[in-house]
C-alpha cells in the first residue's frame, strides 16, 4: 500500500482555542496545503478550514493546547485532491511527462529560495523576475547563478540603481554589473566587470592643403621666418626647440609626452575655498591654491613621480570641502597625506572612498568627516589608509556603514577620535572579507562622544574573515553622558573583534553584543 502524502516544512504556532495557525519557514501554497487537509501537532489533529496565505491557516478552535515553534504534519487528504480514476490517470500521465530532468520548478517573486519539498534530483528551479537558477543535487537545491540577457543602460550615472547584467559606458569603455548597487563607479571590480576597453588613438590622417589666407599675420603668424616667434604667437609648445613655458604649458607638455615630473624633495599642495583648479596648487593663496581636494590628488596621481618623497594636500582656510575618490594610484613610492587643517569634508559625491590598492600609506587627519548620504570612509582596495585626530558625525539617511573596510583593506586610526551627533548609520565600524579596522595607534588615545548616537545594527561589526581591533588600555572611550542606542558588537563566522581585555561592555551601546558560529570576541 502507498503511505499518505504529507507536508511538514517549517514550524507552527497556535494559541489554545485559537482559529489561526501561523507558520515560520512554511510555503503553504495550493499544492502543499488545501482546505480539507488534516493538521497534526503532537497527537492532536484538526481539519484545515481555509489557506489564507503561505504562512497562515484557518482551523476550528484548537483543542490541543498552546503551541509555539512546533513541528507538524499536514496530511494531504482533502476531498479537493481526488478525482475520478480516468481523470487521475490522465493527471499521473501528465506529471510523469513533466517530472523529467530539465523540468523547471518556478520560484515566486516573494520567495528567496525554492521550496525544499519540491523537485527531484536533476531538476532545475528558476525565478523569472531575477534570472536566478538552482539545481537539485542529493535532495538539496544548489544555487547556480543568474541567467539573463545584458541590459544596456547607456552612460554610467551615480543616481541609477543597477542590477546584475546591466551594461554601462564610461570614458570610452563598457562594463557589466556583477552585484546590485547604486553609485559605485566603474572600474570598481566588486561591482563591475570590464566588457570592452577604450582603444588607442588611431594614426592621424594626412593634412589637407592650406586654404587661401591661412598664413597671414592676422592669424598670429607675424614672423614666418622664425618658428619660435610663430609658436609663441600661437601659444603652442615646441618639443624640438628652446622655449619658456608657463606652469600650465609644462603640465600639458608632460601629459602630451607621457613624462611625469620627478620629485627631488617633499611637496605640499594647497586647497582653499577661494582657490581655483586652474592654479598650480603650490601657494597658500587664492591665486595659488586649488579649489578642490580631488584636483590636488589627481595632480599627484596623474602627473608626478614621487621618487620616494612624501606629498601633502593641505587645507588651510577652515572651509567645507567635497570629498575624495582614491581611484588612481600615485607613482614612485612615498606616502600621501590629506591634512584638513581643522576643515570639514561634507561629502555629497564622496567623503573618503578608496577603490585601489594603495602604493603607500594614505593619511587623512585634523578635521571633520560628515555626510547624510554616504559612508564617511569606504576602503575596498588593499593597503593602509590611516586616520589621525578626526571628528566623525552625520545624520545619515541612507543606512550606510560609517567606516567600512572590505576586500583585505586596512583602516588604521592613529590619533584621537571624536563623534558628534550621529544617527541613521547601520554600523559605526564594519569589517568583512579580510578587511581590518585597527583602533590601536599607541597609548593615551581617546574616543569621545560629544552628542547622542544611534545605529541600527552594531557599533563594531565583523564578518567573513574581517576584524575590528582595539587595545582597551591604550584607547579610552568616553560617552560623555550622552545616549548610545544600538548593539555594542556583532561577530559573525570566521571573523573577530579584539579589545585586549576590554570586556563585553568596552564598546558603547544599549544592547549586548552577539557572537555567531566561529566568530571570536576577546
Amino acid at each position: 500500500m502507498t503511505a499518505l502524502a504529507s507536508y511538514s516544512t517549517g514550524t507552527v504556532s497556535v494559541s489554545a482555542g485559537g482559529t489561526t495557525v501561523t507558520g515560520v519557514g512554511t510555503i503553504w501554497s495550493g499544492t502543499n496545503v488545501r482546505p480539507g487537509d488534516i493538521l497534526q501537532v503532537g497527537n492532536f489533529q484538526t481539519v484545515i478550514s481555509d489557506v489564507t496565505d503561505t504562512t497562515h491557516l484557518v482551523i476550528p478552535p484548537w483543542g490541543g493546547g498552546a503551541q509555539a515553534g512546533a513541528t507538524y504534519k499536514i496530511w494531504q487528504v482533502s476531498p479537493q485532491r481526488f478525482a475520478g480514476a480516468q481523470g487521475m490517470q490522465a493527471v499521473n500521465d501528465l506529471v510523469s511527462a513533466l517530472n523529467t530532468s530539465g523540468y523547471f520548478v518556478f520560484v515566486d517573486i516573494d520567495e528567496t529560495v525554492p521550496d525544499p519539498s519540491l523537485g527531484d534530483d536533476g531538476q532545475y528551479a528558476f525565478q523569472p523576475t531575477t534570472g536566478k537558477m538552482w539545481a537539485k543535487v542529493s535532495g538539496v537545491w544548489s544555487y547556480l547563478g543568474i541567467y539573463k540577457g545584458l541590459q544596456f543602460k547607456g552612460a554610467w550615472s551615480g543616481a541609477t540603481a543597477y542590477t546584475v547584467n546591466d551594461v554601462v559606458t564610461l570614458s570610452g569603455s563598457s562594463y557589466a554589473c556583477v552585484l546590485d548597487h547604486t553609485n559605485h563607479t566603474p572600474p570598481d571590480t566588486t561591482y563591475w566587470q570590464l566588457l570592452a576597453s577604450k582603444g588607442d588613438q588611431g594614426i592621424p590622417g594626412p593634412t589637407g592643403p592650406a586654404g587661401a589666407g591661412d598664413l597671414l599675420s592676422t592669424n598670429n603668424l607675424s614672423d614666418l621666418a622664425s618658428a619660435a616667434t610663430a609658436a609663441n604667437n600661437l601659444g603652442v609648445v615646441r618639443y624640438g626647440g628652446s622655449q619658456s613655458l608657463t606652469a600650465a604649458q609644462k603640465v600639458q607638455a608632460q601629459k602630451n609626452t607621457g613624462v611625469r615630473e620627478l620629485l627631488t624633495a617633499a611637496r605640499t599642495y594647497y586647497v582653499r575655498s577661494d582657490g581655483s583648479n586652474s592654479n598650480n596648487g603650490l601657494a597658500n593663496t587664492s591665486g595659488g591654491a586649488f579649489l578642490t581636494i580631488q584636483k590636488a590628488y589627481d595632480v599627484i596621481s596623474q602627473t608626478l613621480d614621487l621618487g620616494g618623497f612624501n606629498v601633502t594636500i593641505q587645507c588651510n582656510n577652515v572651509a567645507a570641502f567635497d570629498g575624495l575618490a582614491l581611484n588612481t594610484a600615485w607613482t614612485g613610492g612615498g606616502n600621501a597625506t590629506l591634512d584638513l587643517g581643522s576643515g570639514t569634508i561634507n561629502g555629497t559625491t564622496n567623503v573618503i572612498n578608496c577603490t585601489i590598492p594603495l602604493p603607500g600609506i594614505f593619511t587623512v587627519q585634523n578635521g571633520t568627516l560628515t555626510s547624510t548620504t554616504l559612508p564617511l570612509i569606504n576602503h575596498t582596495g588593499t593597503g593602509s589608509l590611516n586616520v589621525g585626530n578626526i571628528t566623525l558625525s552625520g545624520a545619515n539617511t541612507g543606512g550606510f556603514d560609517m567606516i567600512s573596510a572590505t576586500a583585505n583593506a586596512y583602516i588604521h586610526f592613529t590619533g584621537n577620535i571624536a563623534f558628534g551627533v550621529c544617527s541613521g548609520w547601520r554600523e559605526i565600524f564594519y569589517a568583512r572579507t579580510g578587511g581590518i579596522i585597527d583602533l590601536y595607534g599607541g597609548f593615551g588615545q581617546t574616543m569621545i562622544m560629544t552628542g547622542n548616537m544611534s545605529w541600527s545594527d552594531s557599533f563594531a561589526y565583523s564578518e567573513v574573515g574581517g576584524g575590528v581591533k582595539a587595545v582597551s588600555g591604550a584607547r579610552t572611550i568616553s560617552t560623555g553622558g550622552f545616549t548610545m542606542t544600538g548593539k555594542r558588537y556583532s561577530v559573525e563566522t570566521a571573523a573577530f573583534v579584539y579589545t585586549q581585555g576590554g570586556g563585553a561592555n568596552y564598546f558603547p551601546g544599549s544592547i549586548a553584543g552577539t557572537i555567531v558560529g566561529t566568530g571570536s570576541y576577546a
